[in-house]
C-alpha cells in the first residue's frame, strides 16, 4: 500500500466523496489512491487551482448533508503542494 491509497481511504472515512483539483507533480500518488476507490470518491478535474478552491467551496454549500471543511481539505492540499506559479 502506497501512502496516496491511505489518504484515499482516510478521505473516504471522513465523509469526501466528490474531489476537485489537477493531478501531476508531487500529489500523483494520492491521485492513483483516488482512482483506485472511483466508486466512492469522483474526481472532477479543473483548470486551475482557484477554480478548484472555488468549485470545491460552492460544492460543499450547496451540499446541506455533508462537512464543507472535509470536501475543501482535498482542493487546498493540491494548492499546497504546488505553490506559488
Amino acid at each position: 500500500m502506497i501512502v496516496g491509497d491511505r489518504l484515499a481511504e482516510l478521505l473516504i472515512k471522513n465523509g469526501v466523496d466528490r474531489v476537485f483539483g489537477l493531478p501531476g507533480g508531487q500529489n500523483l500518488p494520492l491521485y492513483e489512491g483516488i482512482r483506485k476507490q472511483k466508486e466512492y470518491i469522483e474526481h472532477i478535474l479543473m483548470r486551475d487551482e482557484r477554480s478548484a478552491g472555488f468549485a470545491a467551496s460552492r460544492s460543499s454549500i450547496q451540499d446541506k448533508s455533508k462537512d464543507h471543511l472535509s470536501r475543501f481539505f482535498l482542493c487546498t492540499l493540491s494548492i499546497l503542494k504546488r505553490g506559488p506559479s
